[in-house]
């Protein structure tokens, strides 16, 4: 929340906006380069950029629920790895 409330934020990458019709889309540039999740293993692209930057704002603990956003989270790098480097 530091950032938020410090101002500190940053504008969504240009491939994840939307504009009002298709056409201005492209000619904006608008989703040039965005992956569709469901088109990869598992539903997970393994490159999308969602932030622009290499921050964390959520760490899920291993308590309650949260435990499993955890697994989760851990099985999605790792498709995200393996889509990455399929020889490994």
């Amino acid at each position: 929340m530091d950032d938020v409330k410090n101002n500190r934020t940053i504008p969504v990458p240009r491939h994840l906006r939307n504009a009002p019709h298709p056409r201005m889309a492209e000619d904006l540039g608008y989703a040039k380069g965005y992956q569709y999740s469901h088109s990869f293993p598992g539903g997970i692209s393994p490159d999308q950029d969602y932030l622009g930057v290499e921050k964390t704002y959520y760490a899920p603990t291993d308590r309650g629920y949260e435990k499993y956003i955890r697994q989760y989270l851990e099985w999605a790098e790792k498709m995200r790895e393996k889509t990455r480097n399929p020889a490994e």
